[in-house]
């Protein structure tokens, strides 16, 4: 899966983290950590953004496992990037899928913020301004 990001604006996701049958997982006790790495290993592997709960992961609603991820791509080049989601709990270390970031050149418009119901077998929905499903993937 990808998703296109214009270059110099933020991205601002919200996300919500449920079981197989789409029932909200809480969060509580739960280190969330995100990195953007680029695509291709001849370029490096040094994270463009790692962020944690804090410091640009913040927690909404902890009970029905919602949270954002909001970072601004300023330093970022024109380029694709490996991006995931990482949750860990009691030592437990549950990965989202990795997917595709291209950040593109900037040209002003209206930006839609995804939405991203994350499951813990391994599924995720991206729709758009929360209208169901835009894209689905597996892990």
């Amino acid at each position: 899966m990808k998703i296109i990001h214009k270059q110099n604006n933020t991205i601002d996701w919200m996300i919500t983290y449920t079981d197989g049958f789409d029932v909200p997982i809480s969060l509580d006790g739960y280190t969330i950590r995100c990195q953007a790495k680029t695509k291709y290993p001849s370029l490096g592997k040094t994270p463009f953004f790692d962020l944690t709960i804090g410091d640009g992961i913040e927690i909404i609603d902890s009970e029905k496992g919602v949270h954002s991820i909001i970072t601004n791509t300023l330093n970022m080049d024109i380029d694709f990037y490996s991006v995931d989601i990482q949750y860990t709990k009691d030592g437990k270390v549950l990965s989202t899928k990795t997917f595709e970031v291209e950040v593109i050149n900037s040209i002003t418009k209206i930006e839609i913020r995804p939405i991203f119901v994350i499951n813990d077998v391994g599924s995720y929905i991206i729709a758009d301004n929360g209208n169901r499903v835009t894209s689905e993937a597996r892990v």
